[in-house]
């Protein structure tokens, strides 16, 4: 779409646009997210026909497996607190650019702790496994609303939403924080419906404070 055919829309089963992005951001996320071989595989499974009564219930059922931004964004009025978290996470684990901390949990999703690094500091939300000790360097996540936040349009609000990735020490720890790796919203949520929608999110479980 567009006067160029340099942006792309995605859409629910009721026509609804539930994002826009540039063909170019499309392109570069494929091409650091998937192989070539893996690109090739993923186009293999893609097929695309006209529309009839069994194509779209197909298409319905399918769907209700897409994440979407309403889902994780806060103030969307359609958020689902068992997906936010998790998508959060997931997407700190398993993307290409995740420091060691964040890469070092892929073996424990299952098995996830998380706790406020420093509650009257606004610190960010710490993971670790759940059976270590919080005294060291661990993944850290912060989210962040728009600075105009509540004047813009929602679908506005939910692309400029964003989350930051890094590692700090826990408080009576010592040493640097990381470096901080910033994306919005729609990377994460296209992130995990290009690795197989909310179903992937099942292979995270966070415990938290309030669950002992």
């Amino acid at each position: 779409m567009g006067s160029k055919h340099d942006q792309v829309a995605y859409y629910d089963t009721e026509d609804k646009v539930l994002l826009k992005v540039a063909l170019s951001d499309v392109v570069s996320y494929l091409n650091k997210t998937l192989t070539r071989d893996e690109m090739t595989s993923t186009v293999g499974k893609i097929s695309i026909g006209s529309r009839n009564n069994s194509q779209s219930a197909t298409t319905k059922k399918d769907s209700s497996n897409v994440l979407t931004m309403d889902e994780v964004y806060p103030e969307s009025g359609k958020l689902d607190p068992n997906l936010d978290a998790k998508a959060m996470v997931y997407y700190g684990i398993n993307n290409p650019n995740a420091n060691p901390e964040w890469a070092a949990l892929k073996s424990s999703m299952g098995s996830l702790y998380s706790f406020l690094a420093a509650p009257n500091m606004q610190s960010g939300e710490m993971y670790k496994p759940d059976k270590e000790t919080p005294d060291g360097l661990y993944a850290t996540t912060k989210s962040y609303e728009p600075d105009d936040g509540s004047n813009l349009p929602l679908q506005e609000q939910e692309n400029n939403y964003e989350f930051m990735y890094y590692s700090e020490i826990h408080p009576g720890g010592s040493g640097p924080s990381s470096a901080v790796l910033t994306v919005h919203l729609p990377e994460v949520v296209n992130f995990i419906n290009a690795a197989g929608g909310k179903s992937v999110l099942k292979s995270v479980h966070i415990r938290t404070a309030l669950d002992n």
